[in-house]
């Protein structure tokens, strides 16, 4: 991406949302993956499989609940890839209107 989109996220225990915020950027994506660096140190770095429910920062507005697993390979400096599970359509649409700029 040329430009980063900030987003919050937090560990998903079953259906249960985790209580603790952190805070990345979308660096990379494609039609159903994205790459996050996160804010905080790789100690924070969720594990492989989990689930997490992401807001990405649009115009200062944080967006509908965006679900994902979070992939076994790991990306440089301590970024993770997470697959989309679950994405509202207007959040669908942001995605894929950016992911098909990138391809152009």
């Amino acid at each position: 991406l040329t430009e980063t989109i900030s987003l919050n996220y937090v560990v998903l225990d079953g259906k249960n949302v985790g209580d603790c915020l952190q805070k990345g950027s979308l660096i990379k994506l494609s039609e159903k993956e994205a790459e996050i660096q996160v804010v905080q140190t790789r100690d924070h770095l969720p594990p492989a499989l989990i689930n997490i429910k992401l807001n990405f920062i649009w115009d200062g507005k944080e967006s509908e609940d965006v679900y994902g697993k979070v992939l076994e390979k790991s990306g440089e400096n301590g970024n993770f890839y997470i697959r989309f599970t679950a994405k509202p359509p207007d959040v669908s649409a942001k995605l894929e209107s950016l992911y098909k700029s990138l391809l152009n």
